[in-house]
């Protein structure tokens, strides 16, 4: 899995400095100097600065390609690099060095290499609660995921708010959900795309280690999202239009164990939705499908 090939240019500098942003934004000052953060690195290893403005160790950043060159130019400039997948290092990486960030600034769309990485995110040692997830990708070019987006799409299309029908009504509510922001389209925007299938799949890990019901389950989604606390970019490069999301994972794993352990903040949280005036209820049959998006596009997201 390479690192995008390009590019100083001010559309990307100016994601790249939001991210770093956000980034930072999640990791207290204190933490930074021992923050131990994996990224795929492209030939400038134009992250690896803006990371230690942001006071991350040199020593901590990892910088991961498949090119031969770009990982030698990091080694030769005194930064540490490993060569190969980032996917298959997260997934082999070992249990006693947990990973603070992972950014996969992909050069594709919501392929295959992106499934792959969410696979591995959730049997990685690697991960813990609070581990920041970068992900960029290209929105088009990847006709493989077109059946998973298309029921994104359907759902929200078909989703009723309080006996209202219409994009509009239902974005609002995604947005009172926390599932996106209002500048996040999310009929179209990889980052919320990716997002929700590690969500879905995090909940259908919970249901199977902890017996809890979460077919339709907005409640537990919306408690899962809001310990992601997820935040959206989009800009163009060139022709082409690139969508981010940063997040926070919301679980500790363990690749011993068939499933995962809601937090107590989530049950609070998936509580409380229960108790509140908003009427979940009353389009959850809908909003159901979501936990079918597997069977409509198998190809793209595996079997668990």
């Amino acid at each position: 899995m390479v690192g995008l090939a390009s590019y100083d240019g001010g559309g990307k500098q100016t994601w790249r400095g939001w991210q770093w942003n956000q980034i930072a934004a999640r990791i207290p000052k204190y933490m930074r100097r021992d923050a131990v953060v994996a990224y795929l690195v492209g030939p400038d290893d134009l992250d690896r600065r803006a990371a230690v403005s942001k006071g991350f160790r040199n020593r901590n950043l990892i910088a991961i390609d498949m090119i031969h060159g770009h990982v030698e130019a990091v080694r030769g400039a005194g930064g540490v690099a490993l060569k190969g997948s980032l996917v298959d290092l997260v997934a082999m990486w070992p249990r006693n060095l947990q990973l603070s960030g992972i950014v996969a600034d992909f050069t594709c769309g919501l392929m295959n290499g992106a499934a792959d990485l969410l696979v591995a995110v959730l049997k990685s040692y690697a991960m813990k609660r609070g581990t920041v997830l970068s992900v960029n990708m290209m929105r088009g070019r990847d006709p493989v995921s077109n059946g998973y987006r298309q029921s994104i799409a359907d759902c929200i299309e078909n989703a009723d708010v309080d006996n209202c029908a219409g994009l509009e009504i239902t974005t609002k509510a995604l947005i009172k959900l926390g599932v996106v922001e209002k500048y996040a389209d999310p009929k179209k925007h990889r980052g919320f795309h990716w997002l929700l299938g590690m969500v879905r799949d995090i909940t259908d890990a919970i249901e199977g280690h902890t017996g809890i019901d979460t077919v339709g389950g907005i409640p537990m989604m919306s408690a899962v999202l809001n310990q992601c606390d997820p935040r959206y970019y989009s800009y163009k490069s060139q022709t082409q239009i690139f969508d981010s999301v940063v997040t926070t994972f919301p679980i500790t794993t363990n690749s011993d164990e068939p499933g995962m352990r809601p937090t107590r903040e989530m049950m609070d949280h998936m509580h409380s939705l229960n108790k509140s005036r908003f009427d979940y209820q009353s389009y959850v049959a809908k909003f159901a499908r979501l936990k079918t998006l597997r069977e409509n596009a198998p190809e793209f997201l595996p079997q668990s």
